[in-house]
């Protein structure tokens, strides 16, 4: 996001006071448009954290997964992926993002598969790599949008 400086936030150092001031709008743009991606990686440590919860447990090492419980966190798996669409969508409907970036829901069947899969059986060797498959096809594709809706202004 190009912007002028101190349009996004700015910190005003008068010793002994500091003022931070920023844009609200300019940060919840930011923020929508970087949740897929955080949701995403989120995602992937969450996906480890869940196929390794014994081993992790009995190596005392206190996890996510281990706070919320593997149950609670293998919901927590799918929506973070629930999340991404709906701030992709978000995006599209405030108009920061073009309406190209809806055919992100083309692969929500291909995504929502790999979540059941995952959420039937949490294995490091067989359904650790939905993770990582999904983050691929899920950011290739926005890639791949927005780079349509460029060449198509």
């Amino acid at each position: 996001m190009n912007v002028p400086v101190g349009t996004l936030a700015s910190l005003l150092l008068q010793w002994p006071n500091f003022t931070l001031a920023g844009n609200s709008a300019n940060l919840l743009i930011i923020l929508l448009q970087s949740a897929p991606l955080v949701f995403s990686i989120a995602n992937i440590m969450l996906a480890n954290n869940i196929c390794d919860y014994e081993t992790d447990i009995s190596n005392h090492r206190y996890t996510l997964t281990f706070y919320i419980g593997k149950p609670v966190a293998v919901r927590l798996y799918a929506w973070l992926y629930y999340g991404a669409f709906a701030a992709t969508t978000l995006s599209v409907l405030f108009g920061i993002y073009p309406v190209w970036m809806l055919f992100i829901w083309a692969i929500f069947p291909i995504v929502q598969r790999n979540i059941n899969r995952f959420k039937a059986k949490q294995d490091k060797a067989t359904t650790f790599d939905l993770a990582i498959k999904n983050l691929i096809l899920y950011h290739g594709l926005e890639i791949i949008l927005l780079t349509v809706s460029l060449i198509l202004k």
